[in-house]
């Protein structure tokens, strides 16, 4: 995950316990919208932390 500069994630991770907080969240949503022109917010993030339920 570039985002956390993280090579090793699977579906189960945690964005906040792989380090993730408030403003990598943002920066995330903003390549979430650019590469896959998905809109997110950061209550989805914050409430949807594994990856999986995204």
């Amino acid at each position: 995950m570039q985002n956390l500069d993280i090579d090793d994630v699977d579906r189960n991770s945690n964005y906040f316990k792989l380090g993730g907080n408030s403003l990598s969240a943002t920066k995330l949503l903003v390549e979430i919208e650019r590469r896959l022109k998905c809109k997110l917010t950061l209550n989805e993030i914050f409430s949807n932390p594994e990856f999986e339920k995204c």
